[in-house]
C-alpha cells in the first residue's frame, strides 16, 4: 500500500494537469490516509467533544481505521446523525452547531485531502476563501499599494461590470420576471440581500465607492420589476 504522501502528490500532479482521477473510492481503502487524517485532527479543539457516540480521538487505533475502511470497501459505511447542540453568540442569542461522530470526522478529513490535493493547484492565485493558509487576511496582501505604502485591498472593476450585467439587458435595467409572483417583501428582501452581501464581501475595498453603479442599476431593476408586477409605470409608483 503506497504512503499518503505518494497518493496525494500523485492525485495533485493530475489535479495540475486537469486529468481525471477514475478510482477516488478505492483511495478510502488506504490506511495510511487515514493516519495522516488522524495527524491532521486530533490536536482540534473538538477532537475530544463526543457526537452522539462516545467515541472520541483518545480511543483511535489502527484496528477501528481497518473496521472503517472495511464498512466502505463493502459499501456498509454509513453516515452517523449530528449531536445538535446550541452556541451562544455576541449579541447575546445563539446559533446551532452540529456535532458529527468522531469515526464521521476521520472519513470526512480523508475525503478532504484527497479533494484538495486534487482541485487546489487548479485554483486562481486570487482565490483565498477555504484553502489551506489563506484567507481574508492574505487576500488583503495582494491589494494594490496606495502612495503612502500602504497595502489596500481594492475591488476589480470587472466584478461590478459581471454583477451588473445580472440585472441589464442591452445596456439597461430590466425587471425580473422570476420574482413577479412574489409578494412585495419578498421581492424588495431579495435585492437587498444580494445587495448586502456584495457590500460585506468588499467592506474593506478602499473603492467600495465603486459599488454607486451596482447600487442604481439594482434599485432601477427593482423599481421596474414592482411595476411590472403591478402593471404600471416607474415614474407612477
Amino acid at each position: 500500500m503506497r504512503n499518503a504522501k505518494t497518493v496525494l502528490s500523485v492525485i495533485e500532479d493530475r489535479g495540475k494537469r486537469v486529468l481525471p482521477i477514475d478510482d477516488v473510492y478505492r483511495q478510502l481503502f488506504n490506511p495510511n490516509l487515514y493516519l495522516l487524517a488522524y495527524s491532521r485532527i486530533y490536536k482540534n479543539d473538538g477532537a475530544m467533544t463526543q457526537g452522539v457516540t462516545k467515541e472520541t480521538a483518545d480511543g483511535m487505533s489502527l484496528n477501528k481505521i481497518e473496521n472503517i475502511i472495511e464498512d466502505i470497501r463493502y459499501e456498509r459505511f454509513r453516515w452517523t446523525p449530528v449531536r445538535r447542540i446550541n452556541i451562544p453568540k455576541k449579541n447575546g442569542k445563539t446559533r446551532p452547531l452540529g456535532i458529527p461522530t468522531w469515526k464521521d470526522k476521520l472519513v470526512q478529513e480523508v475525503i478532504r485531502l484527497i479533494l484538495e490535493a486534487y482541485y487546489e493547484p487548479q485554483f486562481k492565485d486570487s482565490s483565498h476563501g477555504f484553502r489551506p493558509k489563506r484567507g481574508c487576511h492574505t487576500a488583503l496582501t495582494i491589494g494594490k499599494r496606495s502612495i503612502n505604502g500602504i497595502i489596500g485591498l481594492r475591488m476589480p472593476a470587472s466584478f461590478v461590470k459581471e454583477k451588473c450585467s445580472l440585472y441589464m439587458r442591452n445596456g439597461k435595467p430590466i425587471h425580473r420576471p422570476e420574482l413577479i409572483n412574489d409578494d412585495d417583501f419578498t421581492i424588495v428582501n431579495i435585492y437587498q440581500s444580494e445587495y448586502r452581501g456584495y457590500v460585506q464581501f468588499y467592506s474593506l475595498a478602499q473603492n467600495i465607492a465603486w459599488l454607486g453603479k451596482l447600487h442604481w442599476v439594482m434599485w432601477s431593476s427593482l423599481m421596474k420589476t414592482l411595476a411590472c408586477k403591478y402593471k404600471t409605470s416607474v415614474a407612477e409608483l
